[in-house]
């Protein structure tokens, strides 16, 4: 299969990191190929052992098996529902569910050696104790996770199950490097929303509150007026706070808007609910509502609208519903995020410039960009936060300059390593050099060099992603590639190409594999 760029780069980085740990994730945002990168992972993989691939809803099972099918010549088996693979002569990859896979009685027909590589598709999920269970009843294998949201809301963390993180590549470089649409976002304030007095529960806002809120009649006109006019011809999908909310809002918008909206909950007849995604897919309607149905595994690229009538403080939730409409398609210049508030109060609440800055991007730069957008609907927002980084940077040169001890000034040392194993000279460095910009930082993390904690210097970070750019036009080994084979004692590894690397990590994957079965 041909991979994209960056998909190169994760699978190398994959098996750099599965060769030192049991355990990686990988962070790809929504629409940049998460399952063809695991589908080739599991076909590179193939001679070490076969692969399970667990998933948490039947379209995310299908859609595994199906990209698997389409991408690799591997064989492959579902084990869900009704659905079982014969555990005595199992194909290459075996997709289930975890539902199924939860129950002793159908996980031990497989024995522990079955696979060598198990895979979580949605793998913010994997904290769970059905994920882990699954986990542990194949102690000898890899675990290779993959998520567009690696923040949950609930503040457990993924390194319970993942000991590494093997790749990042952000949404913001995504739509930089034109694999996604940019995103716009309006702001819309109602007038009679007040969710200052809303609890909170489990690091959110509490759904039953809102729903009360949301589903007064003042309210849902409030709403459905100023949905209709803003998002126009676009097909739109609409996040409500719970199903009865989606029903009442779908009703008053079909007055603005006759025959154009439609809901959709989790107890539609199965025949209904397919043939009404098909419809809204052929654009025979341009509102498509519903409650956190379709947050997850809903691939309709031509989506050019998300309107979110649902306050979060959940950086990951807010991810998964603006990623319904950042695919590409013909036609289709960039996402509108149609953002539904009020009177906040105490509440932190998230908008798409967090999402698309990230959750490491200071809040004054991200506050100054949406002042930007604020002043200028039609900006679209990574416009905006390359100007407020912009004005940050500008702004920043003094202090940093009277921080700086002329006679303290040293090279980072991962900086410093980086161009050892590249074989790159640093500048040298005086009380005028200024600091890496975080555009820089952001870019190198996301290529490997762990650089975020240290005074690194603009002139250092420019020299090294030149580097690193030089190395990926002229197909020569990524820099965690590099990093993996030096600690393997191979001379010369920066004159290695990306394939030979490759081959060169099979064969110490493969060694592994020999010791692991003696």
């Amino acid at each position: 299969m041909e991979l994209r760029p960056y998909q190169q780069q994760a699978a190398a980085a994959t098996f750099a990191a599965l060769a030192d740990h049991r355990s990686t994730l990988v962070v790809m945002p929504t629409g940049t190929g998460k399952t063809i990168l695991f589908a080739a992972v599991a076909e590179r993989f193939r001679p070490l052992g076969r692969a399970l691939i667990l998933a948490h809803r039947e379209e995310l099972v299908e859609q595994a098996c199906d990209k698997v099918q389409r991408s690799t010549r591997l064989t492959v088996g579902v084990e869900m529902g009704q659905r079982r693979t014969e555990a005595s002569m199992l194909p290459d990859v075996v997709v289930a569910s975890v539902q199924s896979l939860s129950r002793p009685s159908r996980r031990e027909r497989f024995t522990r050696e079955s696979f060598a590589l198990v895979v979580i598709d949605e793998a913010h999920h994997a904290t769970s104790a059905s994920y882990r269970a699954i986990i542990e009843h194949f102690p000898g294998a890899k675990l290779l996770g993959v998520t567009a949201t690696p923040d949950r809301g609930d503040g457990v963390g993924l390194r319970a199950v993942f000991s590494s993180v093997a790749f990042e590549y952000s949404l913001r470089h995504a739509i930089a490097d034109g694999y996604l649409v940019t995103l716009r976002q309006r702001a819309i304030t109602v007038a009679s929303l007040d969710v200052s007095r809303v609890r909170t529960v489990a690091g959110d806002l509490h759904a039953g509150d809102l729903d009360k809120l949301f589903t007064t009649e003042t309210m849902l006109h409030e709403v459905a007026v100023p949905l209709v006019e803003q998002a126009g011809d676009r097909s739109t999908i609409v996040f409500t706070v719970s199903v009865e909310h989606a029903h009442a809002l779908t009703e008053v918008i079909g007055r603005y808007a006759p025959g154009q909206a439609r809901a959709l909950d989790g107890m539609t007849d199965h025949d209904v609910r397919r043939a009404t995604i098909d419809a809204f897919a052929l654009g025979e309607f341009r509102f498509l509502v519903n409650c956190a149905l379709f947050t997850e595994g809903f691939d309709i690229p031509g989506i050019s609208c998300v309107a979110i009538v649902r306050p979060t403080k959940s950086r990951a939730f807010y991810a998964q519903m603006v990623g319904r409409g950042t695919r590409l398609a013909p036609g289709k210049s960039d996402c509108l995020i149609l953002d539904f508030r009020g009177n906040a109060g105490r509440h932190a609440l998230v908008s798409a410039v967090d999402v698309l800055g990230g959750k490491d991007l200071d809040e004054s730069t991200k506050n100054h960009a949406r002042t930007l957008v604020e002043k200028d609907p039609q900006l679209d927002l990574l416009t905006a936060l390359d100007r407020a980084a912009a004005h940050q940077v500008r702004c920043r040169p003094e202090y940093h300059v009277r921080e700086v001890d002329p006679f303290g000034l040293s090279i980072a040392p991962n900086a410093a390593e980086a161009a050892r194993l590249l074989a790159l000279p640093l500048l040298p460095i005086d009380e005028r050099s200024q600091p890496a910009t975080q555009q820089q930082r952001d870019w190198l993390v996301a290529r490997g060099l762990p650089v975020a904690g240290e005074a690194l210097y603009a002139h250092h970070a420019a020299a090294l992603l030149a580097e690193l750019r030089r190395r990926q036009r002229e197909g020569l080994a990524s820099y965690k590639q590099l990093r993996l084979l030096a600690r393997r004692g191979v001379a010369d590894a920066h004159q290695i190409t990306f394939a030979r690397a490759m081959v060169l990590i099979d064969q110490i994957m493969s060694r592994w594999r020999r010791r692991v079965a003696t």
